[in-house]
């Protein structure tokens, strides 16, 4: 029986973490990143007015929201499909088309804001807002959109301490440089530069990992299947032979093939099926 192997220049894989690995670091990471919050939502609450609250709590839920809308919700599949791929050695060609579709998306919807700021404002807060600080929403959301997408692919990956660590990151970071900026001008339109400077940091350690340890698996391309026999003149009879022989058998074993001639003794018996 022929063997198939893969070719040896295929790369070599990494694994993700564990999952007793995973699980501790992200409750230790998960504890500290809780009481973070919770030190941070207090400070908001100290130097902001109900209504600057609303209006933030307004724009954060529009991020929240437009992040998928404006990928067209492609990272989400990440999970699913960066193993499938990966096994084929095709992880470079789906990334490169998943994040050419997003920046597609991301560049329309960053257009669709900058040129109809004045409905985008009413339709969020119900009254006009400068447009300065339409700019700052729009460079908030691509911040916020790279975090997000490279937040899913490390996750699909099953690196859980970098995913853990880029959300760790992006809370302390908030947390720290949200406060700090408030200290000087407590306005809610500051937490919008904070959160960009956060998501931004966050994705670093993100960014690291997959140019580090899976670079090579983003350049690769499908690997050809190598026959571990030699050519040779008997390796050819071998070969034609077993595929004439199934192709007999896919005729006998056929009943829309036979074509029943109704001689006795046909020389074509086994094409035929009589």
């Amino acid at each position: 029986m022929t063997s198939v192997t893969i070719a040896s220049n295929e790369p070599l894989r990494r694994s993700g973490d564990t999952f007793a690995t995973g699980v501790m670091v992200m409750l230790m990471l998960n504890i500290v990143q809780r009481l973070v919050g919770l030190v941070r939502g207090l400070g908001f609450c100290h130097f902001l007015s109900d209504v600057e609250l609303g209006q933030w709590a307004l724009i954060n839920s529009f991020f929240v929201i437009g992040v998928p809308i404006a990928v067209l919700g492609l990272p989400g599949s990440f999970g699913r499909f960066v193993e499938y791929f990966r096994s084929r050695n095709q992880l470079g060609e789906y990334f490169r088309r998943v994040a050419a579709v997003s920046i597609v998306g991301l560049i329309a919807s960053c257009t669709a804001i900058l040129t109809f700021p004045q409905q985008f404002t009413w339709v969020l807060f119900k009254e006009s807002q400068p447009y300065w600080l339409v700019v700052w929403v729009v460079v908030t959301l691509v911040s916020v959109t790279v975090f997000s997408f490279v937040n899913e692919l490390v996750a699909a990956l099953r690196e859980v301490r970098t995913v853990s660590l880029m959300q760790f990151v992006q809370s302390v970071v908030f947390g720290i440089v949200g406060l700090a900026i408030l200290c000087v001008d407590p306005t809610w339109t500051m937490l919008l530069p904070s959160f960009t400077i956060a998501c931004v940091l966050a994705t670093l350690p993100g960014l690291l990992v997959l140019s580090t340890s899976y670079r090579n698996e983003f350049r690769a391309g499908p690997q050809p299947l190598v026959s571990s026999l030699p050519v040779t003149k008997g390796t050819k009879k071998t070969r034609k032979k077993r595929q004439v022989g199934v192709f007999k058998l896919t005729l006998r074993s056929s009943p829309s093939m036979r074509v029943p001639c109704g001689l006795g003794s046909c020389p074509m018996r086994w094409r035929c099926g009589s």
